[in-house]
């Protein structure tokens, strides 16, 4: 796996894996099919898995084959497993180079995902039914016919789109002797992609340094919940394009560019009273081939313009100003505080791609037939693609036509966003054409008065020929913050990847917690050149999972340290970034008592792995070791986990974290209540957030959950002991009064001021010259 055409490289420090993988790249020309029964008992390496060459997470491959001679190549075949449920995807591309001398690789064709064929012997297919639903592996061939080369490496390329990847056989045809009439080999690069070794630059923005993200439109709050509406008010964007201080103050401007953009939902307009009933504004492959609804449910031009019409006109005649309207209030406020009465802050609206399985999308004004943006024996590519573009114009037309009968005086349209975050050559035979014609067309427009970009998520397809799309510029996300099992070694191999193929760097904030906090603090602190941090004109967007930062910047102890830090960034503050708020709890000790304990040894084993629910280890959404795991038989409950910090500390939050998955028999808690006390004796109740309450969020795999019991204190309390109390989840699907079998508990945190020790001297506090005192311990 050496070679030109790979990232996946021994600087990134991802030597273990290379050496795993090059131990078994022989498995590839055995000879031996593998039946796709990796998951039969044997997923420690034996049976079936033995025969297949795997990769693992990163970014991409390049495996060279050398035939030890110069020979005849007619034929390259690629055979590779597809198990989507297992995290288990064939690549959307494959890349064929051929070489004379191992040094100087010529590419000589790509095969899609769109144009494997799928191997129909059954003896390469897998099926089994985990939790009543049917999970394959199949295998795909990707094969590139028509060759006439002489060579002797072969290279095959292709980029991980899933958790793994599994190979069986790369098969070479042709003849062992060089032919006499075989074609000079192509003048193709190695690569396409540029490698410019530079960050994305202000001046592809025109400007723009810091883009924040704005959600505003319809979102499930939990999963299997209703449809909702999230609209954006002027007190939600003014922390966005000011810097508000604790008093209230607008004492600087904040981003200078907002991109609007949809949660990816729309209600169905037919049945405006069935908030569950919607239409996708957006897919991703995965959805687009294993929803056999798809087509009926993705987004229509009548979806389109009911997003249209909730970010301009939502609210108008109510006297309450929302989204761009709201923005363009928040930012007078700013001009007003900064006395910068020419300043404009710049608005970017997402753009919703034309996506393959739609084939009703419906009829335009001034048109004359129902479009259809799907490739059939009666919808040929061309017709498909000239109605997506019908349908592009439209859009486009119709957001710029919108803005101006707006009149704002405090924004300005610099452009559009595509929405998605993937290039889907796997499924879709049109994607490169379609989105060259949207960039295309948005350049086109007013002299090229508009721009447009892209946000990657971490090494997606595509991401890497970003200016092969015709972006003005792109911007990577690092999947960070919402993926427990990154490290921040991924946040340098990130930086390393936007600064080789010139894009700039997304910065992620998942939530108000301690776990969060921290990551942030990692984008922050991990350099200024080879890793992620700053350059002075380099571009960033910036992203939160709710915008808590701009809603509760003000009286939030966690997001008041984030927004400060955002700030201090944004003018090249040198700064520590210490966080203010420590978990308290990891300070203290645990103990954990439940009513009705059915095994007392086994109920005692739960009190040694106490420590977990402090560590710091947030394994979100997946039933690992990180998780307390409490089973029905342990005990019936409820249970009551108190924290003696050792002394008495200011209380400011407090929350405890769970993971649900009913399939699994795994249920989070119906409610957590909360109390304090300072003598152990004595309860005062803080409150109970219920399920409902909680911030929920979808877990690393699929049908999990992630559960936070969130409690914030509108007023600190002082407190030596913090409780919570919690009961098994209760599975109403089979008795409403029966709790489910398994109950998982992760971090407990405690959320303010620690408690000085015994006998501590005050070495200062702040400008009283008190010495250095003796203090009773409360």
């Amino acid at each position: 796996m050496e070679g030109a055409g790979t990232d996946l490289d021994p600087a990134t420090k991802d030597t273990t894996i290379r050496e795993k993988e090059e131990s078994i790249l022989n498995r590839l020309t055995d000879g031996y099919y593998g039946s796709g029964e990796i998951l039969a008992g044997n997923w420690n390496g034996s049976g079936m898995r033995s025969h297949y060459y795997e990769a693992y997470r990163q970014i991409d491959r390049a495996i060279t084959l050398d035939l030890g001679q110069l020979s005849h190549i007619e034929s390259l075949s690629f055979h590779m497993q597809e198990g989507l449920g297992w995290g288990i995807s064939a690549p959307s591309m494959v890349t064929y180079f051929l070489s004379e001398d191992g040094v100087t690789f010529h590419r000589v064709g790509r095969v899609s995902r769109f144009d494997a064929v799928k191997d129909e012997d059954p003896d390469h297919y897998y099926s089994v039914v985990e939790n009543g639903k049917e999970v394959n592996c199949q295998s795909y061939y990707f094969t590139l016919d028509g060759l006439n080369y002489n060579a002797r490496y072969v290279k095959v390329a292709f980029e991980l789109t899933g958790t793994w990847a599994f190979a069986d056989e790369l098969e070479v045809r042709g003849t062992a002797a060089p032919s006499d009439t075989a074609e000079t080999l192509p003048d193709t690069p190695g690569t396409d992609y540029e490698v410019v070794n530079k960050y994305a630059w202000t001046d592809q923005a025109r400007g723009i340094q810091h883009e924040a993200l704005a959600y505003a439109g319809h979102w499930f709050s939990s999963a299997g919940g209703a449809l909702q509406t999230s609209q954006k008010t002027v007190e939600e964007l003014l922390p966005m394009v000011g810097y508000v201080d604790e008093e209230g103050n607008i004492t600087d401007k904040f981003f200078e560019s907002v991109t609007f953009l949809s949660h990816g939902y729309t209600p169905n307009l037919d049945t405006p009273d069935d908030d569950t009933d919607y239409h996708n504004l957006i897919y991703v492959s995965s959805t687009m081939t294993s929803n056999p609804n798809a087509a009926q449910m993705c987004a229509t031009a009548e979806d389109w313009q009911t997003y249209l019409d909730f970010l301009f006109h939502y609210g108008e005649g109510t006297g309450t100003a929302y989204n761009l309207d709201a923005l363009n209030e928040a930012v007078a406020l700013v001009k007003e505080a900064t006395g910068d009465a020419d300043y404009k802050v710049g608005v970017k609206i997402a753009f919703y791609p034309p996506i393959l399985c739609q084939d009703a999308f419906g009829t335009l004004p001034g048109g004359t037939h129902s479009l259809n943006f799907a490739v059939s024996d009666t919808n040929p590519a061309q017709q498909a693609l000239a109605d997506r573009m019908e349908a592009s114009r439209w859009y486009l037309d119709t957001v710029i036509r919108e803005f101006k009968a707006k009149g704002y005086e405090n924004l300005r349209l610099d452009g559009f966003y595509w929405y998605d975050e993937v290039m889907h050559y796997d499924v879709d035979p049109l994607v490169l054409e379609t989105v060259q014609g949207v960039t295309d067309y948005v350049h086109s427009l007013e002299n090229g008065a508009y721009q447009i970009y892209w946000i990657p998520f971490y090494q997606s397809s595509g991401f890497r020929a970003w200016k092969t799309f015709g972006f003005d510029y792109a911007i990577m996300q690092p999947n960070y913050a919402f993926d427990a099992n990154a490290s921040e070694q991924r946040i340098a191999d990130t930086a390393a990847l936007c600064k080789k193929y010139g894009l700039g760097i997304e910065m992620e904030f998942g939530g108000i917690n301690d776990k969060y906090i921290s990551q942030f603090r990692s984008y922050l602190t991990q350099g200024a050149d080879d890793k992620l941090a700053y350059q002075n004109n380099s571009l960033i967007a910036w992203y939160t999972g709710t915008w808590g930062i701009a809603e509760t910047s003000q009286n939030v102890s966690g997001t008041r340290y984030i927004y400060d830090a955002m700030h201090d960034f944004f003018s090249g503050i040198p700064t520590e970034m210490e966080k203010p708020v420590k978990n308290l709890a990891a300070a203290g000790t645990l103990t954990l008592e439940a009513d009705n304990v059915k095994n007392t040894e086994e109920f005692n084993k739960l009190l040694q792995a106490l420590p977990k629910l402090v560590d710091g280890n947030e394994k979100a959404g997946a039933w690992n070791d990180s998780y307390v795991k409490i089973n029905a038989n342990h005990a019936q409950g409820p249970f009551t986990l108190t924290a003696d910090l050792g002394g008495i500390g200011q209380v400011e939050r407090v929350a405890l974290g769970s993971v649900s998955n009913p399939g699994w028999g795994i249920g989070a808690p119906d409610s957590v209540s909360y109390s304090v006390s300072q003598d152990g004796q004595t309860w005062k109740e803080l409150g109970t957030v219920t399920y409902a309450q909680a911030e929920i969020s979808p877990g690393a795999a699929n049908g999990f959950e992630t559960v936070e019991y969130v409690l914030k204190l509108d007023a600190a309390e002082k407190a030596r002991y913090i409780r919570a109390e919690f009961g098994h989840g209760l599975d109403a699907s089979k008795d409403p009064a029966a709790p489910y079998t398994w109950l998982g508990v992760d971090e407990f945190t405690v959320n303010g001021t620690a408690p000085l020790a015994s006998g501590e001297g005050i070495a200062s506090m702040g400008n009283h010259n008190v010495g250095k005192r003796k203090c009773p311990e409360q």
